[in-house]
């Protein structure tokens, strides 16, 4: 019986990921990331290191818009920044300071900050 070779399965890629480094951890670091890895849903360690560095290495720094921490936190500061329009709304409604009207617009000028740095 002939073998053919390369018969069945997934074709070959163009640009293979042949190349490999070490990276050297200690056991409760690996342990560590590893669960941060299945947090943010990648099936290997080696997929979240290569897409983080490449991510690092073109940009600069690394996002953290799909971390369910920071995702959390976008959401309570959309609710915070909701209660700053509200307020917002009152004081243009009512004579109110003019001290506190202006806190009341940097408030959620800088809740919309902090939204935006952390959806970076």
């Amino acid at each position: 019986m002939e073998r053919v070779k390369g018969k069945g399965g997934a074709p070959r890629k163009e640009v293979r990921q042949s190349k490999a480094f070490k990276v050297y951890l200690t056991p409760d670091e690996f342990l560590f990331v590893k669960q941060v890895s299945e947090e943010l849903g990648y099936l290997t360690i080696s997929s979240m290191i290569r897409e983080k560095a490449l991510e690092f290495c073109n940009k600069g720094r690394i996002s953290t818009a799909n971390n369910p921490m920071i995702q959390a936190a976008c959401a309570y500061l959309g609710d915070l920044a909701f209660a700053c329009s509200v307020l917002e709304q009152f004081v243009d409604a009512y004579e109110v300071p003019e001290d506190v009207y202006a806190a009341s617009i940097g408030l959620r000028n800088k809740v919309e900050n902090i939204e935006s740095f952390l959806n970076q």
